[in-house]
């Protein structure tokens, strides 16, 4: 192993800085999905599986994973019953019309 765990008493101490949304521009996205809480965070987390399964598929580009899982997430309203394809269902189809 090219590491070894480590203790916060190993570590001393960690250090957090504020997150630059120059460097990181979907950061709002990550951001609101946490305020809204609820679905919010599971639904962008599974929208960044498909986008990523579809990018090792070859059906999209790396630099489409973002604004996919961005799109998602942003539209994403809380259905009356909340299940799997409440979740995918929509990132499948934008899945679909990327590789139009």
């Amino acid at each position: 192993m090219w590491w070894s765990p480590s203790t916060l008493e190993q570590v001393g101490r960690l250090d957090f800085e504020a997150v630059d949304p120059a460097r990181f521009r979907r950061w709002p996205v990550v951001r609101e999905a946490a305020l809204r809480g609820g679905a919010a965070p599971a639904v962008m987390n599974a929208a960044n599986e498909v986008a990523v399964a579809a990018f090792l598929e070859g059906q999209i580009a790396f630099t489409e994973i973002a604004r996919l899982v961005a799109e998602v997430t942003e539209s994403f309203q809380l259905p009356d019953q909340v299940g799997w394809n409440s979740c995918v269902s929509p990132m499948a189809g934008r899945v679909q019309a990327t590789r139009g």
